[in-house]
């Protein structure tokens, strides 16, 4: 009987450290249709649920690890390129965006020169729109 009580104890407190840990996660990913590289920045254009588009921009500093709002991966996937959005407990908490290794790759874009980004980077959060 003292087993039986004992184990029960243990597997209450394990239980109770494995979902203490555990916090409102919340994740979604989206294809990106286009990515503009800038000196301050990417500017993202990404396809809503109802097939229009739409943008975001993340500013160069989000992928300082001390700021940790972003995060970019590099590589060949032909799943690329597509990026994933993060909230916890409600709140924006970072985006990770996986983009082509290949600078000629078409989902690489240039911004015209006359483009207005005034303002476009300076930003705390996202919010973005899916629909």
């Amino acid at each position: 009987m003292k087993k039986i009580v004992l184990s029960l104890v243990l597997l209450i407190f394990a239980s109770a450290v494995v979902f203490a840990d555990q916090s409102d996660m919340y994740v979604r990913t989206l294809h990106i249709a286009k990515i503009y590289p800038t000196r301050d920045g990417y500017r993202v254009v990404y396809r809503m649920d109802d097939g229009l588009f739409s943008d975001f921009y993340v500013p160069m500093s989000w992928f300082d690890p001390s700021v940790g709002k972003a995060e970019l991966v590099v590589g060949p996937d032909p799943s690329y390129p597509y990026f994933s959005i993060f909230w916890q407990d409600g709140k924006f908490d970072f985006v990770r965006l996986y983009v082509r290794v290949d600078p000629n790759d078409p989902s690489w874009g240039t911004l015209p020169g006359d483009f207005d980004l005034q303002g476009k980077f300076n930003i705390t959060t996202l919010d973005l729109k899916w629909q």
